[in-house]
């Protein structure tokens, strides 16, 4: 059948072809310059990665981060989806269009902005720090705090598709039997969305994972894999060493992917 569609044909082949020299050659190639020194394999990189807290650290502290972001990212995007597909809320057309700012602006912006309002002489910071003291805006909760605001309209797109194509005759028929409005929630709306809801997670987990602009200027003494393997390449000249630590940020994407691809279809 797919020979007798040619731009079909020419657009699987064209796809194809980009993900092999793209994709899959350039990983090859990281992969290979982590086992392959001297023209043997070798596998001390990796060896030295999980018995020196040096390197497993930064690798701890990406999956820890992952899981915050994701997690708490998820929430506030489910949050504002539900409130603009739920609620009669005004002005939904701006919040729906000033919630795609952080996806379209450069790298390293959301991080500059909290350092401008909460950084040490930030805008903010006399203000805030008369209410929770004194806080440093350099570090993990702050590196959560930024890339929450930085991936969670990721979260927020996903949801808003999947609660938009929710019946809404399933919810009313629900409360025409009586069913509160928290019940119908919890029994109706959000078991549906759960394939969203992971979906949204796992993508705000892997942007987090892959993040490089935000800890690199925010995370402090807060160590994460991304910029470990950056520094390793540009500062040490170490590329197999750099190219182990750029390899086993793929490990817990993977894993995260497989993990709710399985729960997902166990779900549904």
């Amino acid at each position: 059948l797919i020979w007798k569609e040619p731009l079909l044909f020419i657009s699987i082949i064209a796809i194809f072809y980009f993900l092999m020299v793209f994709v899959a050659f350039p990983i090859f190639q990281v992969f290979k310059n982590s086992v392959i020194i001297n023209k043997q394999f070798d596998f001390s990189n990796y060896l030295a990665v999980f018995s020196k807290a040096y390197y497993f650290q930064p690798f701890f502290n990406s999956i820890i981060l992952g899981i915050s972001t994701a997690t708490i990212g998820t929430i506030v995007g489910f949050i504002f989806a539900y409130a603009l597909t739920r609620t009669p809320l005004p002005f939904k057309n701006f919040f729906r269009l000033t919630a795609t700012f952080p996806i379209i602006s450069p790298p390293f912006v959301v991080a500059l902005a909290a350092i401008l309002l909460f950084g040490r002489t930030g805008v903010l910071t006399p203000f805030l720090s008369t209410i929770i003291g004194k806080y440093s805006i350099y570090g993990f909760g702050g590196l959560v705090v930024v890339e929450t605001i930085a991936y969670s309209p990721t979260a927020f797109l996903t949801l808003f598709g999947i609660l938009q194509a929710v019946d809404p005759a399933l919810e009313e028929a629900s409360m025409d039997l009586g069913a509160s409005r928290a019940k119908v929630f919890s029994t109706v709306t959000l078991p549906l969305a759960i394939p969203g809801i992971a979906s949204a997670w796992l993508l705000v987990f892997i942007q987090s994972m892959a993040d490089f602009g935000n800890p690199m200027v925010i995370s402090g003494n807060f160590r994460v894999l991304s910029v470990q393997a950056f520094l390793q390449i540009t500062g040490m000249y170490d590329l197999p060493r750099g190219s182990t630590l750029a390899i086993l940020l793929l490990v817990p994407t993977l894993i995260a992917f497989f993990v709710q691809k399985y729960w997902v279809s166990r779900k549904s």
